[in-house]
């Protein structure tokens, strides 16, 4: 584990971060009491294509406990991650942010400079406390580390993931967390990619959320400004088809054919030209329109929701 070096932090001391959501300041502080120390953990450095999000499975247990026995059992157990998040909004730093840290399977650990953990909690006021605060870091996170704010992307691709998500599409790791306890607390996955993108939590001060998770809104049915957002995923037939840069047009510069068979994990539909549209945002931060079949001829569709 590489030593806070180029970070001025003092052993136990906390950083202050406040930002504004949904009309109110909010802050938290990342507490280092318990972090590894300069001979512990990986020494390797990652890439910076990923923030994982977890949770701990270990309902009402506190955070800062979570945090002390990742610290006394990283090599013992080989798990611990970057921060863990509870205890109505506090922050705890085990691994180093930018370097290997081993909560999601070796698949993706090389691939995330953040890996976050929610502590669980039954109180529902302290879980929306805690949910601000985790959204608050990945959105901080991503902007140091240049991660799109894009739940779930397609394989490859730059942003934010789920463990779950991880087990279904990278593999290395089983683990279903965090999607079933935040469905506890009302946030579907839809709705998480929605915090994650605005970068601040939706709960408010109110009751919890009653989105549900449902499939993707039929893509034939427009919005009155014909372009909508939605989370989903479609795997492509077996012919290439062309993509666009920037607008969902016939006449936007080409972005390149997707392969026959390649999954994407979209964020927006359109209707232009005749066509339905998917949006995805690349590796490389390129925002991407693909036609997906022609418009009023949802049987004659060119990939497969599934």
């Amino acid at each position: 584990m590489k030593k806070l070096n180029k970070l001025v932090v003092a052993f136990g001391a906390a950083i202050l971060v406040a930002s504004s959501m949904s009309g109110a300041v909010s802050a938290y502080s990342i507490d280092t009491t318990h972090q590894l120390g300069a001979n512990e953990g990986s020494s390797q450095p990652t890439s910076n294509g990923k923030i994982v999000i977890h949770s701990t499975d270990n309902m009402d247990a506190p955070a800062v406990n979570n945090a002390i026995f990742e610290k006394r059992t990283w090599l013992t157990k080989a798990a611990y991650v970057h921060y863990i998040v509870g205890d109505n909004g506090k922050v705890f730093q085990v691994g180093q942010p930018g370097y290997v840290a081993w909560g999601a399977g070796a698949n993706m650990n090389y691939q995330a400079p953040v890996q976050i953990e929610l502590a669980e909690t039954s109180n529902h006021e302290q879980f929306k406390t805690d949910y601000a605060t985790l959204i608050e870091l990945v959105a901080n996170s991503a902007r140091t580390y240049g991660i799109n704010r894009v739940l779930n992307p397609a394989y490859g691709l730059n942003g934010v993931v789920t463990h779950n998500y991880v087990s279904q599409v990278y593999g290395g790791t089983d683990h279903t967390d965090p999607t079933g306890y935040l469905a506890k607390h009302g946030v579907s996955t839809a709705q998480l990619a929605q915090d994650v993108a605005n970068g601040y939590s939706s709960l408010g001060a109110g009751q919890p959320s009653t989105t549900t998770p449902t499939g993707p809104t039929n893509p034939t049915t427009p919005s009155a400004q014909n372009e909508w957002a939605e989370n989903w995923h479609f795997k492509n037939g077996d012919q290439p088809i062309q993509a666009r840069l920037g607008t969902p047009s016939l006449s936007a510069p080409y972005a390149g054919k997707l392969p026959a068979w390649t999954t994407i994990y979209y964020d927006r539909v359109a209707i232009c030209d005749g066509y339905v549209w998917c949006h995805w945002i690349t590796n490389n931060g390129d925002s991407v329109w693909m036609p997906v079949h022609p418009v009023g001829t949802a049987n004659n569709l060119w990939v497969s929701f599934n």
